[in-house]
């Protein structure tokens, strides 16, 4: 079996979102440097990011990486509570598409499962939503 680098895992994740479920684009910046404060967010924009990548026990040919989805979702200013019931339907069939797709048939990824999910308010009327997965995939 050939092993795959995290690098193709994170884009195999990122081309998977970027194919549908309503996101709008991948964005330019890390994961990492999306919340930067003099950063305008756009609404929908989404980024992957691979974090700690470990052995998994008792197998040498697979490892578990952390996965970090950040999605930027803006409330409709006219009706917050609505909105913000949306934002949660939203992420919820994020997270629910992502563990049902058919990552097993895929080239990279044996399986991604979800971890937890956090919703942080950032400037006014904005909600980061931030999921996390472990990725698990054949060694590079």
């Amino acid at each position: 079996m050939v092993g795959v680098s995290v690098t193709a895992v994170r884009q195999q994740i990122a081309a998977h979102l970027a194919t549908g479920y309503g996101l709008t684009r991948e964005s330019p910046e890390p994961v990492a440097f999306m919340r930067a404060p003099t950063r305008s967010p756009v609404h929908l924009e989404f980024g992957v990011g691979m974090d700690n990548t470990r052995p998994v026990d008792g197998r040498k040919d697979l490892v578990a990486s952390d996965v970090r989805v950040l999605i930027a979702y803006q409330l409709q200013p006219k009706d917050r509570v609505s909105s913000y019931d949306a934002m949660l339907t939203f992420d919820t069939s994020i997270a629910n598409a992502m563990q049902l797709s058919a990552w097993p048939n895929g080239p990279r990824l044996a399986a991604l499962v979800w971890r937890s999910t956090s919703r942080t308010p950032a400037a006014d009327g904005w909600i980061w939503i931030e999921q996390l997965y472990s990725a698990i995939h054949l060694l590079a």
